[in-house]
């Protein structure tokens, strides 16, 4: 079975496989269903990783730079919309109080660092590296290895895991809590109302 074939097979039965990308299956198992533009982008970055390694790159920071603008939309509506991934990483850190907050251990502020130069290596390679590159000239590196795409697809694939599993751990269940405290609360109205 050829590496594509074997490498669809397996995002789509969720099973991991060696030298292939690990955090598919459960990212495209968690947007499948709530972030369905995320997942289409995803898996077109995924389709193209043999193929097109530059292209698959390109959509790689296309879907985190849209993980990070979904929770965003919730989380901080009037993030500027504009942002590139570099920026947008830096503002849902700073929402997420990971990476500037002193009461955190050092060591997650580290991860929070850590998370912000991912995201600006990633912008990066899109940016120079990649048949999108603006203003690329004919002698410019751009990647054609697939080895490079599922690396940089990996990544972003544990990035973005990590960022919508902290979103939903921390606030959607407020959400929730606060969706039950109302129509509890109505509840308890209409039971006055109709006595």
């Amino acid at each position: 079975m050829d590496d594509d074939t074997l490498f669809r097979v397996s995002v789509d039965m969720g099973v991991q496989i060696p030298n292939i990308i690990y955090a598919v299956p459960e990212i495209i198992d968690i947007v499948a269903d709530s972030y369905k533009d995320v997942h289409t982008v995803l898996e077109n970055a995924f389709k193209k990783v043999n193929e097109d390694p530059s292209q698959s790159i390109a959509l790689a920071n296309s879907a985190l730079e849209t993980i990070i603008k979904r929770i965003l939309k919730d989380i901080k509506p009037d993030y500027n919309r504009k942002d590139t991934l570099y920026k947008l990483a830096q503002t849902i850190l700073k929402e997420f109080k990971i990476a500037h907050n002193e009461t955190e251990i050092t060591d997650i502020r580290n991860i929070g660092s850590g998370l912000l130069k991912t995201a600006q290596a990633i912008e990066n390679l899109r940016s120079n590296h990649t048949i999108e590159s603006h203003g690329k000239l004919e002698d410019d590196y751009v990647i054609d290895d697939p080895l490079y795409a599922q690396f940089l697809i990996n990544s972003v694939s544990s990035v973005g895991l990590f960022l919508l599993n902290f979103y939903e751990r921390k606030y959607s269940k407020k959400e929730e809590s606060k969706s039950k405290q109302s129509i509890c609360r109505s509840e308890c109205r209409d039971k006055r109302g109709s006595r």
